[in-house]
């Protein structure tokens, strides 16, 4: 598969970084399913002619997804 470019033929993204920061709530927390106690913060930094910064919510196993 070729790393698809920019018009003057940069990588579009050519790195990704991810990290992962678990942590307890101040309290149980639940909306309607079975109660948690933790929560989980996927963070991701994608470089490439730019840098951005993202997050989001959700199992540990999502930052090998994105880093795929």
């Amino acid at each position: 598969m070729t790393p698809r470019t920019a018009a003057d033929g940069e990588p579009l993204v050519d790195r990704i970084k991810t990290a992962v920061y678990p942590g307890p709530t101040d309290t149980p927390e639940g909306d309607g399913t079975p109660a948690w106690d933790s929560t989980t913060m996927i963070v991701v930094r994608v470089s490439g002619g730019a840098t951005g910064l993202g997050y989001t919510y959700g199992a540990a196993a999502s930052a090998h997804v994105i880093e795929r």
